[in-house]
């Protein structure tokens, strides 16, 4: 723990520029975008007039029109400019590939049948691998793993946000994004970055088919230890490389730190720095934390148990969360984040923290919120001077299963203080405090999911419908006649994957297969 650090603002940038990958800049430099038009706008401002490199990383690229407008920029320019531009497109290759008819991949044809300097790149995690890959029919595999981060690199120009590249995140699904103008070393360092995930991925051909680059290793077939190690290094000795104390710390007054996080090679910078940004944060100061699918991991419930700081949440209502009204499974999944949020808010009672954390709801009509981040005023201030902002929703799949990258800006400028506080309370107000009285309405009330449990044999599946772990654990035991106490009985997927609390355990579709092990047993997985 780190919390004397962090005293302020001085203080926390001079931990920052010694521990993390550092880029003075100027606040004049930094652009808050408030809404999704403005996003997009942006977006295709800037692609019309780029000349040196336009770098797209997002989970996914949507089929709508305006997504093909922003294609058929980036296929002018790719055009105009074919012996100066560099043109680089990452996408998650599961759910770039979701779609039989029109897809991310097949919006893409065009550029690569025009250009074929241009790289499209689909990243596949290695956690998807054997008998797994083999048995998840599309959007469940999504659930292993993904690509998630969201960077826009035009020349020299960066755009970081939580916002993917399609049609309702340019309209209105609420998200941050937060441009930095002209910097080219920033842009730099995210170029290379993205250099390297996209060499180590599928890449898209003219004919849509996907070709891996390597024979000596592979992101899901025997070699995939070696694919992960070869990643990793890559990945580590970039990210270090930037990292040199600059001694000149107080002679500029904003200050951009670049995060990072991928889980299959085992890298957390970004989850541990936030943890220790909330571990750190004075007493008297104020900490606004935003998620659109409000799963923290357990690491981060207990910091903000622990700080002395004022801390409020906002979160998506249902009516406000992605999945509202969706089809399928999908559509019990803002009951899914209603659990897992009154799971925090009973803590904060326990703990008899309700005067010290406060937790809302972004209710809007005809808007979905999926705007993430954290915003730090220190004390004896009245404007934030720290913002966190990317892809990271701060939960178990930000840190056990996704690829996230994030920035964490520190500024002493009064007009950037102003405009970052714009940007909070602007989100903040549409939340509406969550109480005891909202998780009494019938509406809200918390459905019961079924799952089917197996032993270690694996010859009959029973169903189970539960609420929580525990209860899991107790019926199932019950069912499949297991004579062991549940404190020992382990919850396992079919990929080997422990499930051990209940954040995750709530986020497992319903009809999932678990498999109970008593003390002593072990599954081999493919």
């Amino acid at each position: 723990m780190v919390r004397s650090l962090f005293n302020n603002l001085s203080s926390i940038t001079n931990w920052l520029c010694a521990s993390f990958p550092s880029f003075p800049v100027k606040a004049d430099q930094i652009s808050v975008l408030y809404k999704p038009d403005e996003y997009y706008e942006t977006l295709i401002d800037l692609c019309s007039q780029a000349n040196r490199r336009i770098l797209l990383v997002s989970l996914y690229l949507g089929t709508g029109e305006k997504e093909k407008k922003l294609v058929n920029i980036i296929q002018s320019r790719a055009r105009e400019q074919c012996s100066t531009i560099k043109i680089k497109i990452l996408l998650d290759a599961m759910r770039g590939s979701r779609g039989s008819i029109n897809s991310s991949r097949t919006m893409l044809l065009p550029l690569l049948q025009q250009s074929p300097h241009c790289q499209v790149a689909l990243f596949h995690t290695p956690k998807l691998k054997g008998i797994l890959r083999s048995l998840l029919p599309p959007r469940y595999n999504e659930l292993i793993g993904l690509l998630h981060m969201k960077i826009c690199v035009i020349d020299n120009n960066v755009i970081i946000s939580g916002a993917n590249l399609s049609n309702i995140y340019f309209s209105n699904r609420q998200d941050r994004y937060i441009l930095v103008k002209n910097c080219e070393p920033l842009a730099n360092f995210f170029d290379g970055l993205i250099k390297i995930f996209c060499d180590l991925s599928f890449q898209l051909n003219d004919s849509n088919s996907i070709t891996f680059p390597y024979t000596a290793f592979h992101p899901y077939k025997e070699s995939t230890n070696v694919y992960v190690t070869e990643l990793k290094n890559q990945i580590l000795n970039y990210y270090s490389s930037f990292i040199s104390y600059n001694k000149n710390v107080n002679e500029n007054d904003t200050w951009i730190f670049p995060t990072i996080e991928v889980p299959p090679c085992d890298i957390h910078i970004d989850s541990e720095l936030t943890k220790n940004i909330i571990d750190s944060v004075p007493e008297n100061a104020v900490i606004h934390l935003a998620s659109g699918y409000f799963n923290l991991t357990e690491e981060l419930v207990d910091a903000i148990l622990l700080s002395k700081a004022k801390i409020n949440l906002l979160m998506a209502h249902p009516t406000t969360n992605g999945f509202y009204q969706s089809s399928g499974f999908s559509r019990y999944i803002p009951s899914l984040y209603t659990a897992i949020s009154k799971e925090f808010y009973d803590k904060i009672k326990k703990n008899f923290q309700q005067d010290r954390i406060k937790s809302f709801e972004y209710i809007r009509k005809d808007w979905t919120f999926h705007g993430k981040g954290i915003w730090i005023t220190f004390p004896g201030e009245t404007l934030p001077q720290l913002t966190v902002i990317g892809s990271s929703n701060f939960g178990f799949r930000s840190k056990q299963r996704d690829l996230e990258s994030q920035i964490v800006i520190v500024t002493n400028n009064k007009n950037l203080k102003e405009r970052l506080f714009k940007e909070q309370q602007q989100l903040f107000e549409y939340g509406v405090l969550l109480s005891d009285s909202v998780f009494l309405e019938t509406k809200r009330k918390i459905p019961f999911w079924s799952y089917k449990v197996t032993n270690l044999f694996r010859k009959r599946l029973i169903g189970v419908a539960c609420k929580n772990l525990d209860e899991l654990k107790l019926k199932g035991c019950q069912k499949l006649q297991l004579e062991a106490d549940i404190k020992h009985i382990k919850v396992v997927l079919g990929d080997g994957t422990i499930v051990d609390d209940d954040s995750y355990f709530k986020t497992l579709p319903s009809q999932s297969i678990v498999i109970l092990l008593k003390p002593g047993e072990k599954i081999v997985t493919g």
